[in-house]
């Protein structure tokens, strides 16, 4: 039989979970109201701007006072920095605050989800009346999906005490999953930029080494360049002396000499002024060149230092030699540094007169290339320096190989072509490769 209270007891249970679904029901569409309306808010924006969008929205959906975001900048997790701070009605600039004596520090370091409905100014005083006399409190960690590693947290809390069937953990896990990823998405982007940053540093450091090295080369180059002039310059002056005072001297003779001055003194004049002008800009000067021309000339303001040491100049060209394109200074002083390189060894092997061989050979290919090798029969050039022998102050720039040769490789490949050691001895032979222009001038 069923006794009366068993029935009233029924009925009670009955009522209780009638209630309890009505309950639910409005709680579980409010969630789903919630849900929807973060979705939306934050679906098109990322960054700074998800994270705001978030944090308003959950604040101004709880109606609470202050709602804010937070990742770990450190790894003992000590302090937590705000990504966004809502705070009665409006944001507040970002902070980084000590966890020690707060509930954020409970959510964080045990990372688990924590709501507090109410008693918070009881639990934590001190920092519940810094806040403005806190009593409930809402927490949830955001957490990396692959690691478990705490990144930072959700924070809701308020100066009234919470109903308690107000708050769903699920949906705050559903909301830190969306914010984890775009932290760890955040914390890409700003080690790549960092990276990107520090690359950027290194490169500034290294050009600036680079530019240091380049004017200290630069300076010793022009140096050894305008040297060659110079010395053009003063040997015929000596000999327009010696002249003078001879009495039988031709006066052709004498002006040959004065106009073998003034033409080194042009030419150093110029080399200033081009070395000047290409130091200061990538620009070539692009005239057209007869190679042969070219080559001819540049023997000739060596003639009296080929006589000097006894030595023989050889050319060899082909008959329809291309042209070239290019600075005609700039080329010059190479065809003339190789030779003055050539002469130098030459005269430290101690041939003696009609020994001494220096020969320059130019021709053009079916590929558009001219070729151009200055070869001697002088000392050669030792095993242990043909690695450096591009390089500025090797071991061998005292003896004229080192410090003229870079800048003609630089001369050289800023017009297109290169400067090879094809031979370090027996003979010596440097090779230039230029592209020819046939018919560029037409």
């Amino acid at each position: 039989m069923v006794t009366d209270i068993e029935i009233l007891s029924e009925a009670g249970m009955h009522e209780q979970e009638s209630r309890d679904q009505s309950t639910r029901k409005p709680h579980a569409e409010s969630v789903k109201t919630l849900l929807e309306s973060i979705s939306q808010a934050t679906a098109p924006v990322i960054g700074d701007d998800f994270f705001r969008s978030l944090i308003e929205r959950l604040a101004t959906h709880m109606n609470a006072d202050t709602a804010l975001l937070t990742q770990c900048p450190t790894p003992d997790r000590d302090v937590a920095q705000t990504l966004a701070f809502w705070h009665r009605g409006r944001f507040e600039p970002n902070i980084e605050f000590p966890l020690a004596g707060t509930p954020c520090e409970h959510v964080i370091h045990d990372g688990k989800f924590r709501f507090l409905p109410e008693g918070v100014s009881q639990q934590f005083p001190a920092w519940a009346q810094d806040e403005g006399g806190v009593e409930s409190f809402i927490g949830v960690p955001v957490t990396c999906p692959d690691t478990g590693k705490v990144l930072g947290h959700i924070a809701v809390y308020d100066r009234k005490p919470m109903p308690r069937g107000s708050v769903a953990e699920s949906m705050f896990r559903i909301i830190a999953m969306r914010v984890s990823a775009e932290i760890l998405r955040r914390q890409a982007d700003q080690a790549r930029r960092e990276q990107q940053q520090l690359a950027q540093q290194r490169l500034h450091e290294l050009a600036a080494v680079s530019r240091r090295a380049s004017i200290s080369e630069m300076t010793s180059a022009v140096t050894h360049e305008i040297r060659q002039p110079l010395t053009q310059i003063r040997t015929y002056v000596q000999t327009a002396l010696r002249l003078l005072n001879n009495p039988d001297t031709n006066p052709e003779t004498l002006r040959s000499a004065l106009e073998q001055t003034l033409s080194g003194a042009k030419r150093g004049e110029a080399i200033v002024n081009r070395l000047h002008q290409w130091m200061g800009s990538t620009e070539i000067r692009s005239e057209r060149i007869e190679t042969g021309e070219l080559i001819e000339e540049t023997g000739r303001l060596l003639s009296s230092e080929l006589v000097r040491i006894g030595a023989v100049l050889e050319t060899a060209f082909d008959d329809e030699l291309p042209a070239l394109a290019g600075d005609r200074v700039l080329l010059q002083q190479v065809i003339f540094n190789l030779m003055r390189n050539s002469l130098e060894a030459v005269e430290r092997a101690g041939r003696i007169a009609g020994e001494g061989r220096i020969r320059i050979r130019a021709a053009g290919d079916e590929a558009g290339q001219l070729t151009i090798e200055i070869s001697d029969t002088g000392e050669g050039i030792s095993d242990a320096l043909v690695e450096d022998i591009f390089r500025p102050f090797s071991e061998g720039a005292d003896k004229g190989m080192g410090i003229g040769l870079s800048l003609c490789r630089s001369i050289v490949e800023s017009h297109g072509g290169n400067l090879k050691l094809a031979s370090a001895r027996n003979p010596t032979v440097f090779r230039v490769t230029l592209p020819a222009r046939r018919g560029a001038f037409e």
